[in-house]
């Protein structure tokens, strides 16, 4: 039975959504905000709803992470309740009232979900649901995040470096490496004249101080003394470390209380355990930048910033060791490298791309190109990958999809300079919440951007671009005039990489898959296709096939793949090639794939089927004997909108990259349109000969690292 989703059509319906701990309520007279999708009845009368047929429906109720609340809802019969992170079976009493408490998870969205199941086969009439805060305990601190999501280090990043005593050559060292802050310690009143001639060598070199106090017996009168001796110099200080690393959240804040009086427009920085963050009450002042201190054996904790962020909008920042901010800033944190004056240079040194990102614009697209060239190897195979563009074309450029084409077009710039092999669109190219035409011209441009590269030029189609699912929501009816087809997809997209000496698939002139030889390299590139959607119509006019959930191969892809795509029946030399293979999702979970590919790279045999119940039915017999074994050295990715390197049962490296485009409005994504970080692409290198990959990033995001085919344990 088809699941039911009903979800927040139109920014109308957040007016009467908790905020903030208001008190919510909806009667059920109407479904006004509510949407009613295929496959669900839902009724009105008198002042009641009756539901038919499994699904959820949901509302915003806005969110409280780690609060308590009360949820009443009126009706009769079977089902569920889920309200954010809680589900609930719904026992009504006598007179038709459900009522529970519960309190939300700290790691709970950034918005309320409210659901109701009806049990299968039965109906659930509701009159109303409401859901009410409930007071917090004794000692509670919650601040208002709008405040908080206003405040440092937005709009761009801090990346600081703990530079011990700072002189002025040691300063222009580190701006140098576009280090935005340097951290400088204060002992005491006896150590003021030392502080002042530090903040002077950072400010004169472009930095902003931030000033931790150590082995103070009396933060408050040390703080006064720093005040003294800075003078003119306090309102330049981006912060102060007042207090020791995992010092008590409540004398912390005890002792910010103590200071307003004297540094009433001053941050303060408040470094704790990693692990403690999830569960920290907030201290009951805005003015102040959270941090987490993390060694090597911690790096796990890393995963609390986000629960931390989402309960506490906050600026955070993240300390550690030299090796440690590339992680950071997979994490979309601000940070400080911790070093000593005696390898402070050595530290530096050994990173990458040390602190890049504090450049403009075009310093960071030079750093890129600089740092490609510099790291060229015999035997390096590279190209540019971007993924998820989700373009949609504004005028003006002010809405946050509207600069991936402009993206695209630097991506390609740098990827013709550096003489790449090819550039590629990992899917999702255009948002699809628009016309059919108006999408076509989007992907047109996406893909005109990238040519400019002058390389061949590969698109995975992806779940938005063909509109199917806008259409679904948008018409009450479905019919082709409504979408992209799969042929005008082709036509827009597949010419750039068939006219560079890609080949299609020799029994259908109109797929969205294909492949390109690479013979220097000894490489083969395969593009799939794995949200190619036939636009069937049902019995009920609807398209059968809602592409936002379509995630497939077809029987002609796949008939193509095992006797085309991996076929290398005609060269002599079958056995030095490699296969790379390029999709919107990753191919894990694609029935039958997974099979197909252990027997092509084992040079074997696999026969298979996916039954009739299925999407797409499908029956599959390759054998790849002849042939001998090839190895796949990777299976690239986007969709997930993340950077994530995992491998393949089979060993080989499947690497899902970050979005280009900047859809997010959370504060911990701290991405700027018009600045580096409003983009996201890569030059990705293989190099078979030392079994590596590395993955150059512009804009948000961090430069990765990972083998082609993980080594065995031994």
């Amino acid at each position: 039975m088809k699941k039911l989703l009903i979800l927040i059509a139109a920014l109308s319906a957040f007016a009467g959504c908790l905020r903030g701990g208001q008190h919510f309520k909806h009667e059920f007279d109407s479904l006004k905000g509510w949407q009613v999708r295929e496959g669900v009845e839902a009724t009105l009368k008198d002042g009641w709803v009756s539901v038919k047929n499994r699904g959820l429906f949901f509302t915003c109720a806005g969110e409280d992470p780690g609060a308590r609340y009360t949820v009443n809802v009126v009706g009769e019969g079977k089902g569920e309740v889920k309200v954010g992170d809680k589900i609930f079976k719904l026992d009504f009493s006598k007179d038709g009232k459900f009522s529970r408490d519960f309190q939300l998870g700290y790691s709970a969205r950034a918005y309320m979900w409210i659901g109701f199941n009806p049990e299968e086969g039965t109906v659930l009439r509701l009159k109303s649901v409401e859901i009410i805060p409930l007071p917090d305990p004794a000692g509670r601190v919650r601040l208002e995040r709008k405040a908080l999501s206003r405040s440092r280090p937005s709009p761009k990043k801090v990346r600081a470096v703990s530079a011990g005593a700072l002189d002025r050559q040691k300063a222009d060292f580190i701006k140098s490496y576009k280090a935005s802050a340097v951290v400088v310690s204060f002992a005491g009143a006896g150590d003021a004249d030392a502080l002042a001639r530090q903040v002077d060598a950072a400010l004169e070199a472009g930095l902003r101080p931030i000033i931790k106090l150590v082995k103070s017996k009396d933060p408050a009168a040390d703080m006064k003394a720093a005040k003294a001796a800075l003078g003119g110099r306090l309102e330049k200080v981006y912060a102060f470390i007042p207090a020791k690393y995992g010092e008590n959240r409540d004398k912390f804040n005890a002792l910010v209380k103590r200071l307003r009086a004297d540094f009433p427009n001053s941050w303060f920085v408040y470094v704790a355990n990693p692990g403690d963050y999830p569960t920290l009450n907030p201290i009951a002042d805005l003015k102040i930048i959270y941090a987490a201190h993390y060694t090597y054996k911690e790096r796990a904790k890393l995963a609390a910033i986000p629960v931390f962020q989402n309960i506490v909008p906050a600026p955070f920042m993240a300390i550690g060791p030299t090796p440690m901010p590339e992680e950071f800033e997979q994490w979309h944190v601000s940070w400080i490298l911790e070093s000593s004056p005696q390898n402070l240079e050595k530290n530096i040194a050994r990173m990458e791309r040390p602190l890049h990102k504090g450049g403009t614009k075009q310093e960071q697209l030079e750093c890129l190109k600089k740092t490609f060239l510099k790291n060229k190897q015999d035997g390096d195979f590279s190209f540019a990958f971007a993924t998820d563009t989700h373009y949609q074309s504004n005028p003006d450029k002010t809405q946050l999809y509207a600069t991936s084409a402009d993206h695209m077009r630097e991506m390609a710039k740098v990827a013709k300079e550096l003489k790449l092999a090819f550039v590629a669109n990992g899917g999702d190219m255009v948002r699809g919440v628009s016309m059919k035409e108006e999408s076509l011209k989007d992907i047109r441009e996406i893909v005109g951007a990238m040519e400019e590269s002058g390389l061949p030029v590969f698109v995975s189609i992806g779940n938005h671009d063909d509109g199917v699912f806008w259409a679904l929501k948008t018409f009450p009816k479905s019919d082709l005039s409504q979408v992209v087809t799969g042929a005008e997809w082709h036509d827009a997209c597949a010419p750039a990489a068939l006219k560079k000496g890609a080949v299609g698939d020799k029994n259908f002139d109109k797929a969205n898959y294909c492949y390109m030889d690479f013979p220097e390299a000894k490489i083969r590139l395969i593009n799939l296709a794995v949200s190619e959607n036939p636009m069937t119509i049902n019995e009920k006019g609807k398209f059968a096939i809602d592409s936002c959930g379509l995630y497939d191969l077809t029987q002609r892809q796949l008939d193509w793949l095992t006797t085309q795509a991996l076929n290398f029946s005609d060269k002599p030399d079958a056995k030095d090639w490699a296969v790379i293979f390029m999709s919107h999702c990753r191919m894990g979970k694609i029935t039958l794939f997974p099979e197909i590919v252990k027997a092509f790279i084992k040079g074997g045999s696999f026969s298979g089927e996916r039954g009739a119940g299925e999407r797409f039915p499908a029956k599959v017999s390759c054998d790849f004997s002849k042939q001998g074994p090839i190895p796949v050295i990777m299976s690239i990715a986007g969709h997930f909108h993340s950077d994530d390197i995992v491998y393949s049962p089979l060993g080989y490296v499947c690497p899902v990259l970050l979005n280009d485009c900047n859809r997010s409005t959370k504060p911990s994504i701290d991405r700027v349109r018009g600045e580096a970080n409003d983009a996201a692409w890569t030059i990705v290198t293989v190099n078979r000969k030392n079994n590596a990959a590395t993955y150059l990033r512009f804009g948000a995001g961090a430069d990765m690292k990972s083998f082609l085919i993980k080594p065995n344990k031994k």
